[in-house]
């Protein structure tokens, strides 16, 4: 488990009297300050200088989020990601003391899967340059994303599929695959492919390369699986999405726009497109043996934070980079 930056921005107007042993240490990679309080003395905080500070201070910076990386089963009944939401929730009553847990004002999670490997269907060519894809689900989606073309993700459906070490390279050619009987046996057989329904940004779809009704072929490329399909996912709708700036994204764009890396000799495209809540325990069957990716992202008062006591926001400061 690992606290990511927020809530950082906490003491960035503290001045300390000569008398005052202590430091103060300034984290630029997320424009936060962690500060490291030994025995005091005399301070002077600049309440109005913190709040200002709060007020400007992006929400990876003012707030505080944990990422997890392990497995939260779906629920039976309800909301399948009732347990993910749970999780969240017993994080901040177990590990935040009871002074910072007071100030937070909201809880959210993020789910995301591990990428894949992206081909084509059905010719399972890789394209001109390689593709990753992830399925995500945000708490809290339905109200920041608008449906403009196509339609929402359903359950999905399967593809027959040659699987096996000796099967032709057209792995989805089960039609024109024969077993002689009189022939030595061969390791192949025919077996179902999940398909998953997703929906993306125009600006996802337009780098990855697909249309509305495409399907691309999804493999885990990790050392530990050979490379065999996992699943396809199909391409059913865009979405528009709200406003990157708005604080509910976190500052994260990796639904609005993929991750390009390029130089003149290579081109890297991950994307990441929406997973139907209800599919989330399905996925979970099919995907096993991996870690998803949760991160909880606990929302802070600022104004509460700004009136705290010293000690609570030297506690909020040094949560930076803790690992557990």
């Amino acid at each position: 488990m690992r606290f990511g930056a927020g809530a950082r921005q906490l003491a960035a107007e503290v001045r300390f009297a000569p008398s005052v042993a202590a430091a103060l240490v300034c984290m630029s990679a997320l424009a936060a300050f962690l500060v490291a309080v030994v025995p005091l003395l005399r301070v002077e905080v600049s309440r109005d200088d913190l709040r200002t500070a709060l007020e400007e201070a992006s929400p990876i910076e003012r707030n505080i989020e944990v990422d997890v990386r392990r497995r939260f089963g779906a629920a039976f009944e309800g909301d399948p990601f009732a347990f993910v939401a749970g999780n969240a929730e017993r994080t901040m009553d177990e590990e935040f003391p009871q002074s910072i847990g007071e100030l937070v004002t909201d809880t959210r999670f993020v789910f995301d899967s591990p990428s894949f490997s992206v081909t084509s269907f059905p010719s399972d060519e890789a394209g001109p340059f390689r593709r990753w894809f992830a399925f995500r689900h945000q708490d809290g989606i339905e109200e920041h994303a608008t449906l403009v073309d196509g339609r929402r993700p359903g359950p999905g459906t399967t593809v027959p599929t040659l699987v096996g070490h000796d099967c032709p390279d057209d792995i989805f050619a089960v039609d024109e695959f024969v077993i002689d009987p009189e022939a030595e046996p061969v390791d192949c057989r025919i077996d179902a492919l999940p398909v998953y329904e997703t929906v993306v940004t125009r600006q996802t779809a337009e780098d990855l390369m697909v249309r509305l009704g495409d399907r691309l072929v999804l493999r885990l490329d990790d050392a530990a699986f050979p490379r065999l399909p996992v699943m396809l996912v199909e391409m059913v709708g865009i979405v528009e999405l709200a406003d990157g700036d708005d604080p509910y994204w976190y500052a994260d764009p990796t639904l609005h726009r993929p991750v390009v890396t390029e130089n003149p000799d290579f081109r890297i495209i991950n994307g990441v497109g929406l997973l139907a809540p209800d599919q989330y325990r399905a996925f979970l069957r099919d995907v096993q043996q991996i870690d998803m990716r949760y991160r909880f992202r606990y929302l802070v008062d600022s104004e509460a934070v700004a009136t705290a006591d010293l000690a609570t926001v030297a506690q909020m400061a040094n949560m930076e980079g803790n690992r557990m």
